[in-house]
């Protein structure tokens, strides 16, 4: 599931980019930290993301860990509808 989500975002935002993947699986929260290169693969050319271009990412990846991992609804952020307490959650605390 991490390394599908993980794979999905390096998709989303920088298929061009070279990027650095690290999970962290020993955890009481498993999670991937990625880095992306600030420049295109073989190239001088910056590959940056705008606001707006950013929030799409964001709103696709969720969309798209929406359709495929309905277990983890209370992780959605941005999906724009207010999140709700999840089981054993206090509301607004994640």
């Amino acid at each position: 599931m991490l390394e599908d989500l993980a794979r999905k975002h390096i998709e989303l935002r920088g298929k061009e980019a070279l990027c650095y993947a690290v999970p962290h699986l020993s955890t009481a929260h498993p999670h991937v930290h990625l880095v992306f290169s600030g420049t295109r693969y073989k190239s001088n050319r910056t590959l940056r993301l705008d606001h707006a271009a950013f929030r799409r990412v964001r709103r696709e990846l969720e969309t798209y860990q929406a359709a495929q991992y309905a277990e983890l609804q209370y992780s959605l952020v941005y999906g724009g509808a207010r999140r709700r307490a999840g089981p054993g959650q206090e509301r607004g605390r994640s």
